[in-house]
């Protein structure tokens, strides 16, 4: 088992500290089950995030945004909580990150856009409980 010690995306965009604030918000507000914002403060321009994947996969992320010039901005989020789902949480960022850039773009994120690709493994899950207590109960 592979234990990740953390993530880290450092990237510079040509889009101010106000339009990239507005972009995480869009995902954010898109789907919160998925992007939550656990704390935000504008003046520092930082945000306290929880990404969420998969059935049990919780990536904290602690995102600061730098004005490079008015109309440029840098990116910085980091996760430091050590996990034992590397890739997996690696994913995750990368998807929150390519649906921000996706907002920066003007295109529209929505709840579809944003749940687009999760597999849905829970309800499978639950399925398959379910047809397993019901041959045990069929047995006994």
């Amino acid at each position: 088992m592979a234990i990740s010690l953390g993530i880290q995306r450092d990237v510079q965009v040509d889009f101010s500290i106000s339009d990239v604030k507005s972009a995480i918000d869009k995902v954010s507000s898109a789907s919160k089950s998925f992007y939550q914002i656990k704390s935000k403060d504008d003046v520092m321009n930082t945000y306290d995030m929880a990404l969420v994947g998969g059935f049990a996969v919780v990536v904290p992320v602690k995102i600061q945004l730098k004005k490079v010039s008015d109309t440029q901005t840098q990116i910085v989020l980091v996760s430091n909580k050590a996990t034992d789902s590397g890739n997996q949480a690696n994913t995750i960022v990368d998807k929150f990150m390519s649906l921000v850039s996706k907002a920066l773009s003007g295109e529209e994120i929505t709840e579809a856009s944003v749940s687009k690709g999760k597999s849905g493994c829970f309800g499978v899950v639950l399925f398959l409980i379910g047809i397993g207590a019901g041959i045990f109960y069929l047995l006994s």
